[in-house]
């Protein structure tokens, strides 16, 4: 998920991890490989990612250029990383100011790319300030985004494009009321989307095309323990949890007896099999099959979620044993794209073939 990478990287820039590479990883044999993609050398991460029908791959990256510099850039490959064509790159910076560093993150939206310029206070990220541009096409000056017409904030509004956004508001002394909103940044207008009753809401995400709400009924029966609190969530989940699907481009709700099983997958391995150590799961569509199909990817492996319901489909061992961040899910026709990058280590971007 889009929000994962911003905290992904914001943590490694503090602590200041620097690449060294490693090939130890073991594969567990689940049906499928994964091909390694070259990816460009001057990129230090990536804040995005899409794939075309062609398997046509294109990438949006972040390169630093010292604490107060950096690049972000465009790149595309036809060929799976033999050669990358740019498409578009931006020098950022920030007023040198010390404890202080910037970075950035750039996405796609249906009508152009927006990006993120971070200045960030190492000491006291509350002294943060971020902001976020709009850019219409690769010639254009970028266009600064304008929230002040909504009490909305720069948290709140988590997808950006200039024709349609959707915001995620939090409400109550612990974020206990989730609520999703539409917008038309272009129009200044704003709606909020009428969901089916949500009772304790999970987790709410996007991949770009949908949003996904992951909920289950909040459990009233008190525990004695902590692992007896585990225990009737595991109980609750399983029995009771559910998944739907906001389509931001058709402004449509879908529920399913396979979005269901998604919810469930995710939200026992985030909350009961999960550790701090551990990521969170990142789903994704497929919107190239005709039938309805998920895919999730967190420690324990690269899952695919249909009529069938779960495969496993690709896993490596080391996610468990060691501390890796996984990022940027999306899916092709036919094949499956993944970032993982080891504690310490270089950022690899995978592809798992998976015809079906």
């Amino acid at each position: 998920m889009k929000k994962i990478i911003t905290l992904f990287m914001t943590f490694i820039l503090i602590t200041g991890l620097t690449g060294c590479g490693r090939d130890d990883s073991e594969t567990e044999s689940s049906g499928r490989e994964a091909s390694e993609i070259k990816l460009p050398k001057e990129i230090d991460y990536i804040t995005d990612m899409k794939v075309d029908e062609n398997g046509y791959i294109t990438l949006a990256a972040y390169e630093r250029k010292g604490d107060y510099n950096g690049v972000i850039s465009i790149s595309k490959t036809k060929d799976d990383g033999e050669s990358w064509e740019t498409l578009y790159q931006r020098e950022v910076s920030i007023k040198k100011r010390e404890n202080h560093f910037t970075e950035a993150y750039l996405y796609f939206g249906d009508s152009g790319v927006f990006f993120e310029v971070g200045d960030w206070d190492s000491e006291d990220l509350r002294n943060s300030v971020r902001k976020r541009y709009y850019l219409r096409d690769f010639d254009s000056e970028p266009e600064e985004f304008d929230f002040s017409w909504t009490d909305f904030n720069i948290d709140d509004v988590n997808y950006i494009d200039f024709e349609n956004s959707y915001g995620m508001k939090l409400w109550g002394d612990y974020a206990e009321k989730t609520e999703l909103y539409r917008m038309s940044i272009k129009d200044r207008q704003i709606e909020q989307v009428q969901l089916p009753e949500v009772t304790g809401p999970d987790a709410m995400e996007n991949d770009g095309k949908y949003v996904y709400v992951l909920y289950y009924p909040e459990i009233e029966e008190e525990a004695a323990t902590f692992s007896e609190g585990l225990k009737l969530m595991e109980k609750e989940i399983k029995e009771n949890g559910h998944g739907i699907r906001y389509d931001m481009r058709e402004n449509k709700v879908h529920q399913s007896d396979i979005l269901d099983k998604l919810a469930k997958k995710a939200m026992l391995w985030d909350n009961i099999e999960n550790n701090d150590d551990h990521n969170y799961s990142m789903y994704a569509a497929d919107t190239y099959s005709e039938e309805e199909r998920y895919y999730i990817l967190n420690d324990s492996g690269l899952w695919r979620i249909d009529k069938d319901g779960e495969t496993l489909i690709y896993k490596e061992e080391n996610w468990l044993k060691e501390k890796y961040y996984l990022n940027n899910l999306t899916v092709g026709n036919g094949a499956v794209y993944f970032a993982a990058t080891p504690e310490g280590g270089e950022m690899k971007l995978l592809k798992v073939a998976d015809n079906q």
